[in-house]
């Protein structure tokens, strides 16, 4: 068989996303999943982990089981603890990733993860929030600086992996190699909790190739950039929405109001923040947004002395 250059780039990439690829389940020791099983993710080795110390970091594998450089860590005040409970609708492994959950009960923090070391880039993060054996909890979960909102997760078991009552499925951009993610309410007083993880690059998806053709695009011109970058954006005609520029961080440190969008339109960022004073070298994330906030397209920028 003969490979094509395509054929080994498209190989790279996968091998590469497949890499940054994460399953973390919350629980005792030799609860995990097996590794053929996905969830509503990929299947690939689970990383088990208790209640850690107040943001005391621990290494994660990969799917395939390799270690590197990316750690989890947690906080959530005193109240932190496993519940486990032998939920009579789950079976298998969705019993072992489904019957314990790591909760705590907002006093006044809520339930905070935080995966740190991935790679810049868009990454899907499947959040598993279903209280076992209690049908009527519900628990509020939301990824830092992702395009959706906040998610109310809780319910009966469904029989199945089901999106909106097992887990919150959120995609966000990290330029710091950081997700944080929480279960519940600040000063809430209440308890929630997560069950596990999945965190995997949206490449990973095929997103680009299931995209559809009329979908927005964005470029920068220049980049990296010194002063003015021109800002890009094609597709289908919108009415209005608006452009943010965040930090490294998640910090929004500049954004423009668009009335009306064309099928090109154009947007200057002279390379300033929102107060006019000139910003840092540095990589920064560009995202266009419709009048409802939902992500159109994102654009990683560069900027240079």
């Amino acid at each position: 068989m003969r490979w094509s250059r395509w054929t080994w780039c498209s190989l790279a990439i996968a091998s590469s996303a497949s890499a940054q690829s994460f399953n973390i389940d919350f629980g005792a020791a030799g609860s995990a999943p097996a590794s053929t099983y996905g969830a509503a993710g990929s299947p690939g080795v689970w990383n088990v982990i208790g209640v850690l110390p107040g943001f005391s970091r621990t290494p994660l594998v990969d799917l395939q089981g390799a270690a590197g450089p990316v750690e989890l860590y947690m906080y959530g005040g005193s109240s932190l603890a496993l519940l486990a409970v032998d939920d009579a609708g789950t079976q298998g492994d969705d019993a072992a990733l489904m019957d314990d959950m790591l909760i705590g009960s907002n006093d006044p923090v809520d339930v905070c993860v935080w995966i740190d070391g991935l790679e810049p880039g868009e990454y899907e993060v499947l959040t598993y929030a279903l209280t076992p054996g209690e049908s009527t909890r519900e628990c509020r979960v939301r990824v830092d600086f992702a395009d959706q909102g906040e998610t109310m997760i809780g319910g009966p078991w469904p029989g199945q992996m089901t999106e909106g009552t097992t887990h919150a499925r959120h995609t966000v951009t990290s330029g710091n190699g950081r997700i944080g993610l929480h279960s519940g309410l600040y000063n809430g007083y209440l308890q929630s909790g997560i069950n596990g993880v999945q965190v995997r690059p949206t490449a990973l998806l095929g997103v680009e190739a299931t995209r559809p053709r009329d979908a927005w695009r964005l470029v920068a011109s220049p980049d990296p950039g010194r002063s003015t970058q021109w800002l890009v954006f094609s597709g289908p005609p919108t009415p209005g929405g608006s452009v943010i520029i965040h930090d490294v961080s998640g910090r929004a440190v500049w954004s423009a109001a668009i009335d009306a969008a064309a099928a090109e339109t154009r947007i200057a960022w002279p390379g300033v923040d929102l107060a006019g004073g000139r910003i840092a070298p540095g990589v920064y994330v560009a995202h266009w947004r419709d009048r409802e906030g939902r992500r159109l397209a994102s654009r990683r920028l560069a900027r240079v002395r």
